[in-house]
């Protein structure tokens, strides 16, 4: 299906064809993933001490489900998981156990401008929507309009007395950070640990792409993670519904 599509003969197609095409691609990469895990995970059944176990594992798509995965990884020899892939992923499914729905979710790293540390103490809201944002990024400045604007988010979530907004920047220069606060009129808590890329929060949250926004409630335990900007309200207003 890859070599249809990257075919010359793929443009010709209709409209219908063509998006037939698509979807076997797709289906097509679904299929080999699950063939992969399942073929890694027969493996692992029979040989449980395998020192390439990690190598293997490395190959698979254990992100999917990192409470799983990790306790597999767990199972692997020592020899496995001292191996550079082993130590790897070790560090990789340790931090994304605790962004799954119902985890305990990493502390913020960082200051606010005038440099206070997050603490959990200060959460009285039912909810919290976290985002993760860059001032450089036109897509998170622009859904600050909406965030910032009282008189929408009320229209759009009726229960807006019980949901709190917090924000970590994935900034490297504070001017610049600090001028998108001021231009996007943000007046809920905003926090950065100024190293950019090579943030903590970034690492801790497994952020792929910006902004990245996601809920938690006052105990700051993972709610949804990783939510589209259009799922927001559905979710956040499902969730107040019945809390």
């Amino acid at each position: 299906y890859n070599r249809q599509l990257q075919s010359r003969s793929a443009n010709s197609l209709h409209a219908q064809a063509y998006t037939e095409l698509v979807n076997n691609v797709q289906s097509s990469d679904i299929g080999l993933a699950n063939t992969g895990n399942t073929a890694f995970l027969a493996y692992i059944k029979h040989y449980p001490k395998s020192k390439v176990a990690a190598h293997l594992m490395a190959d698979i798509d254990y992100e999917s489900d990192p409470v799983k995965y990790q306790k597999i990884f767990m199972g692997l020899s020592s020899e496995a998981r001292n191996t550079d892939e082993g130590k790897e992923i070790g560090i990789k499914l340790a931090r994304l156990v605790h962004i799954v729905p119902g985890s305990k979710a990493p502390l913020i790293v960082g200051t606010t401008p005038d440099g206070k540390t997050f603490d959990t103490k200060n959460l009285n809201k039912k909810l919290y929507l976290l985002e993760i944002w860059k001032a450089s990024n036109m897509l998170s400045r622009t859904n600050h309009h909406d965030l910032a604007n009282p008189a929408l988010m009320q229209k759009i979530i009726p229960d807006l007395k019980d949901l709190g907004m917090i924000s970590i920047s994935l900034d490297h220069n504070r001017d610049w950070w600090l001028n998108a606060i001021q231009e996007d009129k943000l007046t809920w808590p905003q926090y950065s640990d100024l190293k950019g890329n090579e943030s903590l929060n970034g690492l801790n949250w497994n952020v792929t792409n910006l902004p990245t926004y996601c809920l938690l409630d006052n105990q700051w335990r993972v709610v949804e993670n990783d939510l589209m900007w259009t799922e927001l309200p559905i979710v956040i207003n499902r969730y107040l519904a019945h809390h």
